[in-house]
């Protein structure tokens, strides 16, 4: 349990805190004395300013000290203004495209607020162009969620991100133009490259969405991932992102669910009740939801999302069933 005694004192500071004061982005400071006028800041931006590689479908945020319901975001291009819709969400002004973003572009981001105008450059990677299907087939990614931007929970991304020390293995097992069949397994705990062979690998009910090629999607899907050889249910897994044009990596990765927070009480170490990490979690204003099995609301909804899946290299995943995990010698030490 020491591997986790860190997060709870990374709890205490983030709730002695202002969470929108951490987290990963930019920072935007405005110098001169039209900043000292201000009453407000800029505490955090999605893309962060500079960022040379951000994804074509790619989302605009400004996260801002205190909330402005009128506050607006608008981006440029190299032909003018992008056509996107801007929303206030809390203390977020976000912006979504009408229409994905052209790949290696280079863009503006502009916050009208109360204060002066602020703006972020950014510009797009190579994703974004067409890739041939037959070149997908066969090949398997490995996503780190740690390395992911966590969006849900809001304000507990390093909290659940530690825990969740884990990878996704992902193998595209057959692509027509338009869909992909996929089947997915967690990656050892020792080599983010090599399937867990003692976890029953994930098999999605439908193929996945290509139809806007390169960009994919696939889910939902119920599965379990083990961390420290403790199993956790997670509910409604879907996986999306976008191909590079010459297959050798996933852009943009995200990946959603609900997972099950009775296992993680052992971990964490908040007590011995079953809801014991909802009631923690409630300190932070994010209430757990319902669990897919009926036994309660015991369940914290996940979005880890800017993640690249890289590809691993003369690797195929082996299906994996219960029986399989029962028969397998190598799997008795990892049983909890």
């Amino acid at each position: 349990m020491t591997r986790f005694a860190w997060l709870l004192g990374v709890m205490g500071l983030v709730a002695c805190g202002d969470k929108d004061d951490t987290g990963e982005g930019s920072a935007v400071e405005d110098d001169g004395p039209a900043a000292e006028e201000c009453l407000n800041l800029v505490s955090e931006t999605f893309p962060a300013t500079g960022t040379a590689d951000a994804f074509y479908m790619t989302s605009v945020e400004f996260t801002l000290q205190t909330v402005e319901a009128d506050a607006t975001v608008t981006v440029t291009g190299p032909s003018g203004e992008v056509s996107g819709s801007s929303v206030v969400d809390g203390n977020r002004v976000l912006w979504t495209a009408d229409a994905p973003l052209e790949a290696s572009t280079a863009y503006e981001a502009n916050l009208n607020w109360s204060c002066e105008a602020t703006t972020i450059a950014f510009t797009t990677s190579d994703v974004g162009s067409e890739v041939p299907a037959t070149d997908l087939t066969g090949n398997v990614y490995s996503l780190p969620l740690t390395e992911g931007r966590f969006v849900e929970p809001e304000g507990l991304g390093e909290i659940i991100g530690g825990l969740l020390d884990v990878s996704v293995l992902i193998e595209v097992t057959s692509a027509t133009e338009t869909d992909l069949e996929m089947m997915g397994a967690l990656a050892s705990e020792t080599d983010p490259n090599a399937q867990d062979l003692c976890t029953e690998t994930i098999d999605f009910p439908a193929v996945a969405d290509f139809s806007a090629n390169p960009f994919f999607s696939v889910g939902p899907a119920d599965t379990l991932i083990s961390v420290a050889g403790i199993d956790i249910a997670v509910d409604d897994l879907a996986i999306s992102g976008a191909f590079s044009p010459d297959g050798d990596r996933i852009a943009g990765a995200a990946f959603s669910g609900s997972i099950d927070t009775r296992p993680l009480v052992e971990l964490v170490g908040t007590g011995t009740e079953e809801d014991s990490v909802c009631a923690l979690v409630l300190g932070f204003g994010i209430e757990c939801i319902a669990c897919s099995d009926g036994s309660g609301n015991f369940c914290l909804a996940l979005a880890v999302e800017d993640m690249t899946a890289e590809i691993v290299a003369g690797t195929d995943l082996v299906p994996v069933g219960p029986d399989d995990v029962e028969s397998n010698p190598d799997c008795a030490t990892t049983t909890p």
